[in-house]
């Protein structure tokens, strides 16, 4: 990552995290409902059609890929506002504390 602006350091990272999380899943998802369909299908006595249509699928798909991206970028550019020592620091309260001074006049 060296020689990288913050910008393309947050978008690979991100697309990364993407690509290597929601792909293996979404195959997954495709072969279970799959094998669950026809098994639904041979069990009820069903005729057999066509599995899944292709535009549900790319709507799955591209819901699926843009959700961890939109979701990762706003923490990611808060991270990288700070320097590397203030944004690992454990001691950093997110929460910030708020005094309330009221004063009487007599």
């Amino acid at each position: 990552m060296v020689g990288l602006t913050k910008m393309q350091v947050v978008v690979g990272v991100t697309l990364v995290r993407s690509f290597s999380f929601v792909i293996p899943a979404i195959l997954c998802a495709i072969l279970l409902s799959t094998a669950i369909l026809a098994f639904i299908q041979k069990k009820l006595y069903l005729e057999e059609t066509e599995v899944i249509s292709t535009l549900p699928l790319l709507y799955a798909t591209s819901l699926g890929l843009m959700l961890p991206i939109v979701c990762s970028i706003i923490p990611m550019l808060d991270g990288l506002k700070l320097s590397l020592v203030e944004s690992l620091s454990a001691a950093r309260a997110s929460v910030k504390t708020l005094y309330i001074i009221i004063l009487t006049s007599n």
